[in-house]
Parts: C-alpha cells; sequence; structure tokens
C-alpha cells in the first residue's frame, strides 16, 4: 500500500497534483482546523488556474470525518487533533 500526506498551503492543487503524480492508494490532507480544511476544499474546487480538482466543497460546520473525496492526490481530510487521536487510537 503507498500513501501520501500533505499539509495546508497556499498552493494547495500543487501539493495535490504532486502527490497524485505519486499515484498513491490513499492520499490524506492535514490541516490545522476545520476552517482551514474548508479553505483548502474550496481552493481545491475554484483554483486560480486550470480546472478543479475536486466535485464538492464543505461547509464549516460539516466535519472532516463527514467529508466524502476520491480524488487523485486525496481522499481523506483531517484536522491536526483528529489525526492525533486517530494515531494514537491505532497505537493501542
Amino acid at each position: 500500500m503507498r500513501f501520501g500526506v500533505f499539509c495546508q498551503s497556499l498552493s494547495s492543487h500543487v501539493n495535490l497534483d504532486k502527490t497524485a503524480a505519486c499515484e498513491p492508494d490513499d492520499a490524506l490532507c492535514v490541516v490545522t482546523s476545520q476552517s482551514d480544511a474548508v479553505d483548502i476544499m474550496e481552493a481545491l474546487y475554484d483554483p486560480s488556474d486550470g480546472d478543479p480538482r475536486i466535485d464538492r466543497t464543505y461547509s464549516h460546520t460539516t466535519p472532516t470525518s463527514d467529508y466524502k473525496i476520491d480524488a487523485p492526490g486525496m481522499t481523506d481530510v483531517f484536522t491536526v487533533s483528529d489525526a492525533q487521536s486517530l494515531l494514537e487510537d491505532l497505537a493501542t
């Protein structure tokens, strides 16, 4: 199994494209907050250049665990705290 991780940045579509080029089975995006997750999704849905990388956005009230993403270069979005909790659960 191959996976990639990219984190929030102003050029998220570039990170997504680079991750997609590696053809991972799973690609995780880790962001600092729920609000940052929405910002990333909006930037990927309506990038300043090129075609949309994802087919929808989510509201500020939708938890990242409810996001349904299946795009080249992105399969899940986690806040840092959710990712930490998930890793702690896996370690036990």
